[in-house]
């Protein structure tokens, strides 16, 4: 059957539809917020918007129109940027939720496309388990894994939004983006956090400084872990935690191969590599070699994490990528802040 595009739908087909049975109803919830100078503010509503129809679609569920904005205020800073509180939205859920119910609806299916959503969206889901003939769930990333096995889930936001609505991006970015599994290198201390029972058990007795080390893998040696990473860890449950890493590994290892699905984008691609990271070594941007219209950059003295070890030169590599002199792109290689190229 597909999709019942609800907005779509005249009130007494939705009555019909529902008393015939078709009682699932899936609601995107995305988010109007900064994505760097390439990716447009409704990056994560318009996969929001992917999302919701590929899950809809699996389910023969009716489908809402995505809550374009969420909990975004940690991007207030940037320009176009819309949030709202987290009790706002946990609330606006509930309300969803409770409406629809009334209607007849006895399967309501949330699908958080920004991270800022998750928490009250849990939050929801346990308030609505006061509402009579109706569950409420919303989407985790096994879950996700199930209903976007084509490979969308979990998938860089860059090169899922260039593969899903190809007009809006142009020119893509990548910084220390692998195309394969096999090159990753993690310190002990990383190793035991990503473990059932020991990971958990880290989280809760390691101290402060036992976490730094854990995340000082993701930054060249000798650079200080920024203070405010180490809470930002705490506050994370260890279940999303690995369930991110997990997302990542799968979409690694899936078909089709990562590097096809870049080469099938066809758009000219500046890929960005820090010469000491010792998570994802420099070896690994090999995986872009042979790409039509692909760079390789290679920033020296840099780790895993351009954007905060060399913010200001990171950010002249994109604006540069993104507004070609003359409207051109010049490809090949280069090498600043570096003696070589790994291109």
């Amino acid at each position: 059957m597909g999709i019942l595009d609800l907005e779509k739908m005249t009130s007494p087909e939705v009555r019909r539809a529902i008393d015939d049975g078709n009682d699932t109803i899936v609601i995107p919830f995305g988010s109007l917020e900064q994505h760097g100078g390439h990716l447009p503010i409704g990056t994560d509503a318009m996969l929001g918007d992917e999302f919701g129809r590929r899950i809809a679609d699996r389910l023969d569920a009716f489908l809402v129109p995505t809550v374009r904005v969420g909990c975004a205020e940690h991007h207030l800073a940037f320009a176009g940027t819309i949030s709202v509180g987290k009790d706002t939205l946990r609330q606006l859920a509930v309300d969803y939720a409770r409406g629809l119910a009334r209607h007849g609806f006895r399967r309501i299916v949330f699908v958080p496309t920004h991270g800022g959503n998750f928490q009250p969206l849990a939050e929801a889901v346990e308030q609505c388990r006061s509402i009579t003939g109706a569950s409420v769930v919303t989407v985790a990333s096994d879950f996700s894994r199930d209903v976007l096995r084509d490979g969308t889930a979990g998938v860089s936001v860059a090169i899922l939004l260039a593969d899903i609505r190809p007009k809006l991006i142009s020119r893509l970015v990548l910084l220390d983006s692998p195309l394969e599994y096999r090159f990753q290198q993690l310190n002990t201390v990383a190793r035991v956090a990503f473990m059932p029972v020991f990971g958990p058990v880290l989280r809760v007795m390691a101290t402060e400084r036992t976490l730094a080390r854990g995340l000082s893998i993701v930054f060249a040696p000798g650079f200080p872990v920024p203070t405010e990473l180490v809470p930002d860890i705490q506050r994370m449950t260890w279940r999303s935690f690995k369930q991110s890493d997990d997302g990542q590994d799968r979409l690694l290892q899936g078909r089709p191969p990562l590097r096809e699905r870049v080469a099938a984008l066809g758009i000219p691609v500046r890929v960005i590599w820090g010469a000491d990271d010792r998570l994802w070594p420099i070896e690994a941007a090999d995986g872009y070699r042979g790409l039509d219209d692909v760079q390789i950059l290679r920033l020296e003295g840099v780790g895993h994490s351009p954007m905060l070890e060399a913010p200001e030169k990171t950010a002249e590599l994109i604006e540069a990528f993104a507004t070609p002199a003359n409207g051109r792109h010049d490809s090949g290689t280069a090498t600043p802040r570096a003696t070589g190229a790994a291109g």
